[in-house]
């Protein structure tokens, strides 16, 4: 046979496994909807139509394959089937999707998420493929990767839009243009590799999603759009060659060197009887200090920067106690006017507040890594306790000090969330 009608198989909800005839050609709307036994599905490689609904609530359903000759592929094909953990797409070049019917809303989610993987001989990701929209629940995607040898050339519009839980991206290097929206408000991705050759990035492709992106081109092309992404994404450029980063931990125990074309996390070495301050890139610690995400250039060596627990008072910039986030420290001011110094480093991008709870009416300040006033608050807190929001990027480094407003002595706790 060479198709599938119509609600064939609708309901048959015993049936297990499913061997489809090499010579299908077609499977028709509903044709095995809420089939919810069906666990196997083997794939014609003529394959070139499935429909709207086609295997709907087939909720035991762990793997698809979208075979290659696949060019139609309808609205909510593999919606709710919430097992499924892995998509093999081989449709060279199959057509888009309409707005508001992605082919495979609300799946995955009773499972570990969706590996979508895309085979070697596909052209283009289709319009809406996973698209979520007003009135459907995205797919619980979490990576989307390509083939070694793949000439996949094009990501089309909206393909990701509002995926939230997917986390990895790898484009490979034959693509060549990604659409507008393709990747809107999936903030849930950590990073994304672009590139050199990528020309041709549309509006809000990845706006919205929080990534750290690498580029290997070493500024925008004019080809891209002026809102590829927003202010909210990270951009380091030049990832195109291997950095060796090497650490000099002067007293702790050694580290091993790191490899990257991007940006990498700075490890945190420990040293009994000691506070760590900081990297920095000169065995006189001159210059900027670096926590957190940090991207060089070149073969760089880090060096340690240390003091000693009986040094670390707090009283100045350079004896600022270290705070980490969700951390809760306990001060004490013995008179009017004294200060105390918090240094803080951001480890992923985000907007914290440092803030001061007690009893005690408190005024606090915030500096920049270069010891420059950028704000400051006297009750916005509660209980007449200071309280300041800062947007901050993966590896910024800022200082809270906080002093009594009126005269006196006080003991009380800072925070940062």
């Amino acid at each position: 046979t060479t198709s599938i009608g119509n609600n064939a198989f609708y309901g048959c909800s015993n049936i297990a496994t499913v061997v489809l005839p090499s010579g299908l050609k077609s499977i028709g709307n509903s044709a095995f909807y809420n089939c919810t036994s069906l666990s196997s599905i083997s794939w014609p490689a003529n394959l070139e139509t499935i429909g709207s609904n086609a295997f709907y609530n087939c909720s035991a359903l762990k793997n698809v394959t979208i075979p290659e000759a696949v060019t139609s592929l309808g609205s909510g094909a593999f919606s709710n089937c919430t097992s499924l953990v892995r998509i093999n797409f081989n449709a060279k070049n199959c057509a888009n999707l309409q707005s508001g019917s992605p082919a495979f809303p609300n799946s995955g989610t009773n499972a570990s998420g969706i590996a979508f993987v895309v085979g070697s001989k596909v052209e283009r990701i289709p319009n809406y493929l996973f698209s979520s929209s007003y009135n459907s629940t995205s797919a619980k995607l979490v990576s989307v990767s390509f083939a070694d040898n793949s000439t996949c050339a094009e990501i089309g519009q909206y393909a990701f839009y509002g995926t939230s839980s997917l986390k990895s991206v790898d484009l490979p290097a034959s693509m060549r243009t990604v659409g507008t929206y393709a990747f809107y408000n999936c903030y849930g991705i950590e990073s994304v590799f672009i590139p050199e050759a990528l020309k041709t990035i549309n509006n809000y492709a990845f706006y919205n999603t929080g990534a750290v992106i690498y580029c290997e081109v070493t500024s925008k092309p004019s080809t891209w759009a002026s809102s590829w992404c927003g202010s909210g994404e990270t951009i380091y450029w030049s990832c195109k060659t291997d950095v060796e980063y090497s650490f000099e931990t002067n007293g702790a125990t050694a580290i091993a060197k790191i490899v990257s074309k991007g940006a990498i996390i700075l490890p945190t070495p420990t040293r009994s009887g000691y506070i760590f301050l900081g990297w920095y890139d000169n065995a006189s610690f001159d210059g900027t200090r670096y926590m957190g995400v940090c991207k060089k250039n070149e073969n760089t060596t880090f060096y340690a920067k240390w003091i000693s627990e009986s040094e670390c008072d707090g009283t100045t910039f350079e004896t600022a106690y270290i705070i980490t986030s969700g951390q809760t420290l306990d001060a004490v001011i013995d008179s009017y006017g004294e200060y105390v110094y918090y240094c803080f480093t951001a480890t992923s991008n985000g907007t914290y507040t440092f803030t001061t709870l007690g009893k005690y009416d408190t005024y606090g300040y915030l500096y920049n890594s270069d010891k420059t006033q950028i704000g400051s608050n006297d009750d916005g807190g509660s209980d007449s306790n200071c309280l300041i929001t800062k947007s901050m990027v993966a590896g910024e480094t800022v200082y809270f000090a906080v002093r009594l407003y009126s005269s006196g002595t006080a003991t009380f706790s800072v925070k940062v969330n």
